[in-house]
């Protein structure tokens, strides 16, 4: 019984957590669609937001194992595994956007098998998620020269209005995911 009452209780914290975390995200999304980047007085505001809306997504979405508070345990717990591993299918893709022309050609034998910094357009939107909010928000590692150029393409991507890898366009993808 005890068990049963702890169980419910972690639960409900994870709903109320996700709930939360959900909200607070969906307002920094809106925020930054509003933001005009051209004006140079706006830049930081944008950058305080989109920093924010990563780590965000990161701790939402990329946290590893089952008592993180993440999308993908809250829908394990109530019976929606296949809505948790589209999740996962999805973050797992190919950062780089052609990613049907990756899956047709010998492309995507390159990015099995040559998934490492120099190889960032076939590294997992999953890895380069993690790697610009570990290495460049969250810590402040030593870099190299590669790993700094890396990190500002993957940023301008994902910061991008126009390019279907922009953080609000994930994040949309995700959310029509959810409603299959």
């Amino acid at each position: 019984m005890n068990q049963d009452i702890r169980e419910h209780q972690n639960n409900q914290r994870l709903n109320e957590s996700l709930a939360f975390n959900l909200e607070l995200l969906s307002y920094r999304l809106e925020k930054l669609k509003t933001i005009n980047t051209m004006k140079k007085i706006n830049q930081f505001e944008f950058l305080t937001y989109f920093d924010s809306a990563l780590v965000q997504v990161r701790s939402m979405l990329l946290e590893n194992g089952n008592k993180n508070f993440t999308l993908q345990n809250y829908y394990k717990k109530n019976n929606s595994e296949s809505i948790s591993m589209a999740i996962d299918e999805y973050l797992n893709q190919p950062f780089d956007c052609q990613d049907e022309e990756i899956k047709q050609s010998n492309l995507k034998q390159q990015f099995d098998s040559q998934n490492n910094e120099e190889n960032i357009k076939f590294k997992s939107l999953r890895d380069n998620l993690k790697f610009v909010v570990d290495k460049f928000i969250c810590h402040h590692d030593k870099t190299s020269i590669l790993e700094i150029g890396s990190a500002n393409y993957m940023m301008a991507t994902f910061a991008n209005k126009h390019h279907k890898r922009y953080l609000v366009n994930i994040i949309e993808d995700i959310i029509n995911i959810t409603k299959k």
